[in-house]
């Protein structure tokens, strides 16, 4: 059984024509009527290398949602003790805290390797997720699958050796980059 707005959703996610100058998959299969309360206020950035995105326990200020490059998502154990513990592409956004109701970050992010993305202040998305019916709910899913990504992140890093740990990061990183190649240390 499916629910009228989930149908609406579905139905709208079919007509891509105004998604479809977005790279982002999030906004590529976001419905019509979402994309709408978000897009009039996007703006195009160019994300240098170390850029800190969201600070732990700090308000988030801005949503990212990126076109090319990486973002790394850093745990902090105590100072000098970190590990990265997730990798938003094209695939993802920043700001998932606040599709959960919170404003705060619980981990640092940063871009890992130059991008650009699409912004949009906080108070903005968050009341886009206020007076859309299926916009968080969309990106819940999304939050759902990062939270996947950094369990397994974990039992990788735990139960993995070094070379396998690589290898799997490699290709994470590949999966989120266009081309054969990517320059990052």
């Amino acid at each position: 059984m499916t629910d009228s707005s989930s149908q609406t959703h579905t139905a709208a996610q079919r007509d891509t024509g105004q998604n479809s100058i977005y790279r982002n998959s999030l906004l590529l299969r976001m419905c019509s009527a979402d994309l709408a309360l978000l897009q009039p206020h996007f703006e195009s950035v160019s994300l240098g290398l170390k850029t800190h995105l969201e600070v732990a326990g700090s308000p988030i200020s801005t949503v990212y949602f990126f076109e090319s490059g990486l973002g790394s998502v850093v745990g902090e154990l105590r100072p000098g003790i970190e590990a990265e513990i997730g990798i938003i592409g094209c695939e993802g956004m920043t700001g998932s805290a606040l599709v959960m109701g919170d404003d705060r970050s619980t981990h640092d992010c940063y871009v890992q390797l130059e991008a650009r993305a699409f912004v949009i202040d906080a108070g903005l998305f968050t009341k886009a997720l206020l007076t859309s019916p299926t916009l968080r709910t969309f990106l819940l899913r999304y939050v759902h699958y990062f939270h996947l990504q950094a369990s397994f992140t974990a039992l990788s890093n735990a139960r993995m050796n070094i070379v396998d740990r690589l290898s799997r990061w490699l290709v994470m990183c590949d999966d989120r980059v266009d081309g054969n190649s990517f320059a990052i240390t």
